[in-house]
C-alpha cells in the first residue's frame, strides 16, 4: 500500500490525503478547479463535470477532449469552433462558404484537424466547375 493511503471498510478502497493528491485537476477541459480525489480513480471534480464530460463527447467525440498532442487545441480556437458550428447542421458547404464564415484560409487543413480529433466529415464532393475553370468541392458534417 502506498505511503499516506489509508484502508477504507477493508475492501480495497483507498482514499487520497492531502499529503499524497498533489495538484489533481479536473478532466473536464474547462474546468481548472484543483481537488483531491475520495478515490484512486477519481478524475473529476464533481459530478456535474463527469455529466459535462460525457455529454459533450457524445457531441465532438471523445478524442477531441481527451486528446493531448498536437491536436489538443483544436476544438479550443475559435476558428475550428466557428468551422465546426458551420459544418454541424449536416449540409454540404463549400470551401469558400467556410472560409467566409470561419476567416480560415486553407479550409481543407482545418477539416482535416477535425478528422483527426475525431469528427466525422465526408471527403470533399465535387459540386461543379466555375465560369472561370475552378473547381468547386463541399465538405459535410456526417452523424
Amino acid at each position: 500500500m502506498d505511503k499516506g493511503m489509508d484502508r477504507v471498510g477493508g475492501k480495497g478502497k483507498q482514499e487520497c490525503t492531502l499529503a499524497n493528491a498533489g495538484n489533481m485537476r479536473c478532466k473536464l477541459p474547462s474546468c481548472s478547479v484543483g481537488f483531491v480525489p475520495k478515490r484512486k480513480d477519481q478524475v473529476f471534480c464533481s459530478v456535474e463535470h463527469k455529466q459535462e464530460f460525457y455529454r459533450l463527447a457524445r457531441i465532438m467525440g471523445v478524442s477531441s477532449l481527451t486528446s493531448r498532442g498536437a491536436h489538443a487545441r483544436t476544438m479550443t480556437s475559435p476558428q475550428m469552433k466557428a468551422l465546426y458550428a458551420a459544418l454541424a447542421d449536416g449540409q454540404p458547404h463549400t470551401t469558400k462558404e467556410l472560409h467566409q464564415a470561419t476567416g480560415i484560409e486553407n479550409v481543407s487543413t482545418a477539416i482535416g484537424e477535425l478528422r483527426r480529433a475525431g469528427v466525422n466529415i465526408s471527403p470533399a464532393k465535387f459540386i461543379r466547375i466555375t465560369e472561370t475553370g475552378a473547381k468547386v468541392y463541399a465538405y459535410r458534417m456526417e452523424e
